[in-house]
């Protein structure tokens, strides 16, 4: 018959098409659902007043009802397998008359009539069954918004059957037995008295929109629309070219149903309610938001968003990996509001970050070796207190170190000398005389210049960094003569002059 090759195209996109998405998980999805639905059948043929809706004469109407059971087997989240069952009638009604070839003419029971001007009127009832290929509509667009709160889905079908009937044609006012199929149907005999035999059997095609409502997750509620091209142009028993609806001589039918759709199996959802497009869409967004914090840096700190601990840094302020302000000493203050960024590690400070001075000498709690000091006393960069006349020795200051022939300052001796302004801020009325030595390496006199430039350019740092008082400081020099470290090399040198170390 003409539908098997559409058939076996159909079976040949199914299978060529239905390969399962790898990241679904068939463990959590179930593809099996059964139906059933209750609606009207609609004939368009020969025997049809109008094309597009329904006609009655007196009790005698177009519509007539039809039922249907089906089983579903869903392939992958598009397309599918349904198998139906129809039970339903047919009817029509034609008031215009029209060339009827295969109809009995001529005359019987005493009554003539002109098969030209006939107005006639067929019923039928049949069962049918056909299988489809589904394609769920739904899946082919994406869910934006919410992809677990949807309720519709739309599908299309396509597909072949078979349809056994027997119609009955006769007279529209008197009921003139005119034509039949399925019946052993003779002249002359009474429409009452005709006999049944085997149904005819014929091929259809079907084309089908259905959609689906999700009342639970077992349980939907259906409507579709099916029409059916039967392959034969006797489903009303009769040939009337000039009448058949659409200009082809095929009849035709549209089953209009309503009914109910049940997931069968324990899974908690069903394939068809699953859209690969939509979780797709939404792990590609999320992925694309997680770029969005890689690269997302609002308060401008180096640090992106997704990483970020303090989101809200102020313009400007260094942080550490995690986007907090930077501290360096560890007291709880960040650098930019430590008033003291170098407190000694576990000092207790206040809400400024400086470190607590319980005796008030200027010399905090943790580098403070007289904690109690009395008020106003002068204390040396340690806290311990000067005594006697006010001068202070060697002992209490911290020693700074220059490389052998050079004055200038090295890193290392700026924390010294931060500690020596330290003291004379805590101590105003101090004064101090700055003595600059030298290694014996040189001429005499070069190192008793040299050390006195290395006295001068301690007091110009004191000066222009602390703001310290330039006339509460005096150079002073020992060149060669007092040298603060006595390495080997000066060891010898001193004992080939014949001078003891004692005695230097």
């Amino acid at each position: 018959m003409k539908y098997l090759l559409l058939a076996f195209l159909s079976f040949w996109s199914l299978f060529s098409f239905s390969q399962k998405p790898p990241f679904i998980n068939e463990n959590n999805l179930g593809s099996w659902s059964v139906g059933m639905g209750i609606g009207t059948m609609h004939f368009f043929g020969d025997v049809k007043e109008y094309d597009w809706y329904p006609a009655k004469s007196a009790s005698f109407s177009e519509l007539r009802f039809g039922a249907q059971v089906s089983a579903t087997k869903m392939m992958n989240s598009l397309y599918g397998l349904k198998l139906s069952m129809n039970r339903g009638g047919l009817a029509g009604i034609r008031t215009k008359g029209g060339e009827c070839n295969d109809c009995n003419s001529g005359s019987f029971n005493g009554l003539d009539f002109t098969i030209d001007s006939l107005s006639s009127k067929f019923k039928a009832d049949f069962w049918s069954g056909d299988i489809s290929l589904l394609f769920n509509l739904s899946n082919l667009s994406t869910k934006i918004e919410n992809p677990f709160d949807r309720k519709w889905i739309f599908y299309a079908e396509a597909g072949f059957g078979i349809i056994a009937y027997r119609s009955l044609l006769t007279s529209l006012s008197d009921d003139v037995f005119l034509a039949s199929r399925g019946f052993n149907d003779f002249p002359g005999v009474n429409v009452n008295e005709i006999k049944k035999k085997e149904r005819v059997l014929e091929s259809l095609l079907k084309l089908g929109l259905s959609t689906k409502y999700n009342l639970n997750k077992k349980i939907d509620l259906k409507a579709s629309a099916n029409f059916y091209v039967v392959n034969t142009d006797l489903l009303d028993a009769t040939k009337t070219s000039g009448r058949d609806f659409s200009g082809t001589r095929d009849d035709k039918y549209v089953h209009l149903s309503l009914g109910l759709s049940y997931h069968l199996g324990s899974k908690k959802q069903s394939i068809e309610w699953y859209n690969p497009n939509d979780k797709m869409y939404h792990s590609q967004m999320k992925t694309h938001r997680q770029i969005e914090g890689l690269t997302k840096d609002s308060d401008g700190d180096g640090v992106a968003d997704q990483f970020d601990n303090e989101p809200n840094t102020p313009d400007g302020i260094s942080v550490d990996g995690s986007g907090k302000p930077l501290d360096v000493d560890m007291d709880g203050v960040a650098d930019y509001q430590d008033s003291d960024p170098f407190s000694n590690i576990g000092a207790i400070v206040d809400e400024t970050g400086k470190e607590l001075d319980d005796d008030k000498d200027g010399i905090p709690n943790s580098k403070d070796l007289e904690p109690n000091t009395d008020t106003g006393a002068i204390v040396s960069y340690q806290g311990v207190t000067i005594k006697g006349n006010g001068e202070v020795s060697s002992s209490f200051l911290p020693s700074v170190y220059f490389s052998s022939g050079s004055n200038q300052l090295r890193k290392e001796d700026i924390k010294p000398l931060a500690t020596v302004a330290k003291t004379l801020r805590n101590n105003p009325k101090l004064e101090l005389v700055v003595v600059g030595h030298a290694d014996s390496y040189g001429d005499v006199y070069s190192n008793q210049q040299l050390a006195l430039e290395r006295a001068e350019n301690i007091i110009d740092h004191l000066v222009e960094v602390y703001g310290i008082e330039s006339n509460r400081l005096r150079p002073d020099s020992k060149g060669e003569t007092h040298p603060l470290a006595l390495t080997p090399a000066i060891q010898v040198e001193i004992e080939g002059r014949g001078i003891t170390i004692d005695d230097y």
